[in-house]
């Protein structure tokens, strides 16, 4: 037989259960559950009149149904003020009690909520579990626990506490609107732990943490969580009442889906702190997977044993496998952490993983035994420590050591191919790779101080790997630590030994290099440049490709004068010296590259053409170091806009490329990237796409987020989303661009300059005018600055700068920076070139505007024409040019031409 108590607990489930169901589903769900038990299926139906709590905990009676009174017709209504409080509106129910906004006029001023006992709620057990929760929030005194200022009673003897009103929203949902990463998520958790922690200080036990009472505000620093509703507070050290609140075995206080196990083993009769840290845990897996451990309709689809059984026994799958599950589900929900699935996935892998699944263990002795315990591991993981939850072993320590330093070992040059050679005892192999560099001296007669040389950088290496030691100094070592070790000593160590020192010098000002630290590369390069003239001479064959290899990093650091310099330079000495055609045909790919970032493309075409040539004489047109080159020669074509070449020559060196050195090789990346750009230009952009989008993934798994190369195809991406239309994601990628640029190689590099620009022309787009002008008017005062004012780049900004003006009904004020854009065009960009014709375009659309058609005519007839050779008809730009005649020709009256060029356009 049923007993009562029996019965509440089951009407109690199906309520839960059908609360987050729609009306006509809940019908179905209670006809389901209650079957033929009149009795089960009212109450049921009572309890849902009586609360519309979308996450309503379980409520228990102390006794039979005798103690539920849940008919509140018969209570008058709740007056408009009592006391100090005036009521505003409710803005909250729970299953025995409301919450309403109200404002308090003494003794202070403030707006407050105010939690009222429901009218006929008020049995032993209710009352007591109202009043625990009052005294549970009156114990505690933190910054992100509501506050209770007040308790009594209302005029209609009905109890009430006034506490703090938090206009906040439910932790996951600020997280996932605001799209907080989920570094962010972490810090932001830490403080809640330590909220929990306070609570537990107090010997209060919150018993239903939830991503729902733990609601989030703005403030003006940063996000503040505060957690609520202590409705189901347990004491851990003293009464929190004077009645006694009694829970029967078997009855289940919480939400099921975030209940620890001993929770529902016990009814929360045996339950102390570490339930709470389980709870936590849940949360924590929500924010990192946006799922839970275990389902909720799985919950809902069983029984009250069942349900039960599956808390107790089912393990639930690691944050990192869940992820990887989901399929293309994944894809939205790394998108609100600001990351791609595979991003995502390996950075929950291990240390997230161990964490979590520490925190949600089965058996409590396992767990966390302190909130605050928790919430230091997780502090660990954020400063790149060893966890707790993690085995403290060499492997594990060895994992932590590669997955900061995600650059592969090529990519990472010889320090980091010497530090994992060294480690595994191969030092003999690396020998053997500096004694084949050094065969132009061995051919010299120089093989035993190549020998010499090689085997001290092996010696050096290894002893720094060694004196950077994690076990002294707490924690793991990184690559940069390793280098900024060896940096510091390498003079001391190898004083009166330059040809030695140059060696290592150059070793660690390519490893820099490879980690994107382009300062302390060029100045560990420039050592060793000086060093080989020392000791080899300033024509020698190693000085000459050390110069290059320095020029590169100037390149990348932004300084393309002193880049250009040391490759002429070099180019002139190789044709003294009569270096090897294939040290020649580097250097000529190099100064053809730089010229291309310069703009100055015509001196470019020359210099590139006898590089390709060049390589295909030395190396045959099929072999990958031809088609690096050819790659570079189609960067080329496409920024002179000679797209079918362009696209014609990316293909080729691509295929080339992957097969030689496969995809994950940065000359094969860079290739993709290149030829997914040419593809969007030429209007393919469900093929551009998904180039750029591969491009990318492979970049973050090869090179990591941060990389310089992996944020510039990141950009690409952006440009990409904003020519389609989707403004807001473009937005969010470009300002994480911009930020990490700007912190990585600095506010005046190019590339960041580029990114400036893009953001800009993003606000343009979508109509934030306000956002962009401030963003347009910086980038091209640093651009005229460091590029010079004929720069394509240049040009670019100042022609989005004066389209700006006109949009914002500034005509007059664009005329004269679209007439210097244009003039800046015609010095240094050919003329069937798409930014000449496209900044002319917007000159003809600002002339419009000013009513001077005559001059605007020629300018978009001719643009229109050349813009429509060079990338077709059917191209934005081509279009637009089209458009702009359009508005012409109808506003000076020109009918049969406006109806000749509407046609055109198909409309």
């Amino acid at each position: 037989m049923t007993t009562p108590s029996e019965r509440f607990l089951r009407a109690d489930a199906i309520f839960d259960a059908a609360m987050d169901l729609s009306p006509k589903e809940r019908e179905a769900y209670i006809d389901r559950e209650c079957g033929g038990d009149a009795e089960l299926r009212d109450l049921v139906r009572r309890l849902l009149a009586s609360a519309e709590d979308d996450d309503s905990p379980f409520l228990e009676p102390a006794g039979g149904l005798d103690d539920v009174t849940l008919d509140g017709d018969t209570a008058a209504a709740l007056p408009d003020s009592f006391g100090p409080y005036t009521i505003i509106e409710r803005i909250g129910e729970g299953g025995f009690g409301d919450v309403y906004l109200a404002k308090q006029t003494t003794p202070i001023k403030r707006k407050v909520a105010l939690k009222i006992l429901k009218p006929g709620m008020d049995t032993r057990t209710i009352l007591a579990r109202f009043s625990a929760e009052s005294q549970a929030l009156a114990l505690m005194d933190h910054p992100h626990i509501a506050k209770v200022y007040d308790a009594g009673e209302t005029g209609q003897g009905r109890p009430f506490f006034a506490m703090e009103y938090v206009a906040g929203i439910p932790l996951t949902e600020y997280c996932d609107k605001t799209r907080l990463s989920t570094r962010e998520r972490l810090k932001l958790f830490i403080e809640i732990c330590r909220a929990v922690q306070h609570a537990h200080a107090k010997g209060v036990i919150h018993r239903d943490l939830k991503p729902s009472n733990i609601l989030v505000t703005v403030g003006e620093d940063a996000p503040t969580p505060k957690i609520i509703d202590f409705g189901v507070a347990k004491a851990t050290t003293a009464t929190l009442t004077d009645l006694t609140l009694h829970t029967l075995h078997g009855q289940v206080m919480g939400t099921p889906a975030y209940m620890s196990p001993e929770q529902v083993e016990s009814g929360g009769l045996d339950v102390d702190t570490r339930t709470d840290v389980y709870s936590l845990g849940v949360v924590l897996y929500e924010l990192l997977t946006g799922a839970l451990p275990i389902d909720t309709s799985r919950l809902r689809s069983v029984g009250i044993e069942a349900m039960q059984r599956v808390i107790l026994e089912e393990e639930p799958a690691k944050p990192s496998t869940r992820i990887s599950s989901l399929g293309d589900k994944a894809t939205p929900i790394a998108v609100q952490r600001r990351a791609a699935p595979v991003t995502l996935q390996r950075f929950l892998r291990g240390d997230l993983d161990w964490i979590t699944m520490r925190a949600l263990e089965k058996d409590r002795r396992r767990r966390y035994e302190t909130a605050s315990s928790f919430a230091e591991d997780i502090g660990r993981f954020l400063k790149n420590e060893p966890v707790e939850a993690g085995p403290p072993s060499a492997s594990y320590r060895f994992r932590k050591f590669a997955r900061r330093n995600r650059v592969p070992l090529a990519a990472a040059g010889a320090v980091f191919a010497a530090v994992v050679i060294v480690a595994v005892g191969l030092a003999h192999s690396l020998a053997e790779s500096r004694r084949q560099k050094a065969e132009v001296e061995v051919a010299l007669g120089q093989a035993k101080d190549a020998r010499e040389s090689a085997e001290a950088v092996t010696t050096f290496l290894t002893d720094m790997l060694f004196e950077v030691n994690p076990e002294e100094s707490g924690r793991d070592v990184t690559v940069a630590e390793v280098l900024d070790e060896a940096a510091g000593t390498v003079r001391d160590e190898f004083s009166g030994r330059p040809a030695v020192e140059a060696r290592i010098q150059e070793t660690i000002g390519e490893a820099y290099h490879a980690l994107g630290r382009y300062e302390e590369s060029v100045a560990h390069l420039q050592r060793a440049v000086d060093l080989h003239r020392e000791s080899l001479g300033d024509e020698s064959l190693q000085t000459l490709e050390t110069r290059r290899v320095l020029a590169t990093s100037f390149r990348d650091q932004g300084d393309l004068a002193a880049a250009e310099r040391e490759l002429l330079a070099v180019v002139e000495s190789e044709v003294n010296v009569g270096a090897p055609d294939s040290a020649h045909v580097r250097s000529l790919d190099q100064l053809g590259t730089t010229l291309i970032l310069q703009g100055r493309y015509a001196e470019a075409d020359s210099v590139m053409m006898a590089a390709w040539e060049g390589a295909k004489r030395e190396f045959g047109s099929e072999d990958a170091r031809a088609a690096k080159i050819e790659g570079n020669l189609a960067v080329l074509y496409r920024l002179d806009s000679r797209l079918e070449e362009a696209r014609e020559h990316f293909r080729h060196a691509y295929d080339v490329l992957r097969n030689q050195w496969g995809d994950e090789n940065p000359n094969t990346m860079a290739t993709l990237v290149g030829l997914g750009i040419t593809e969007f230009q030429m209007g393919n952009y469900e093929v551009a796409v998904a180039h750029i989008r591969k491009d990318w993934e492979t970049k973050v798994r090869v090179l990591g987020e941060d990389h310089p190369n992996t944020l510039g195809t990141l950009g690409d991406l952006a440009v990409m989303e904003q020519r389609l239309g989707n403004f807001a994601l473009a937005e969010s990628i470009n300002v994480v661009v911009l930020e990490k640029r700007t912190r990585i190689l600095g506010k005046d590099h190019p590339r960041t300059l580029q990114a400036l620009n893009n953001l800009a022309s993003n606000y343009v787009k979508a109509d934030k005018f306000d956002l962009a002008e401030p963003l347009l008017v910086e980038s091209l005062t640093r651009k005229q600055r460091v590029l010079g004012p004929d720069h394509q780049e240049t040009i670019v900004t100042q022609g989005n700068l004066g389209d700006l003006y006109v949009r914002q009904g500034r005509a007059q004020s664009a005329l004269p920076v679209l007439r210097e854009a244009v003039a800046a065009a015609e010095r240094s960009l050919t003329e069937d070139h798409v930014h000449r014709n496209d900044v002319r375009r917007k000159l003809g659309a600002c002339l419009i505007a000013l009513k001077r058609f005559d001059e605007a005519e020629p300018l978009l007839r001719d643009a229109y024409e050349r813009l429509s050779a060079e990338v077709g008809p059917d191209h934005l730009r081509t279009r637009l040019a089209a458009e702009y005649l359009v508005e012409l020709f109808r506003k000076t009256g020109r009918r049969a031409d406006e109806e000749e060029w509407l046609e055109r356009l198909g409309s």
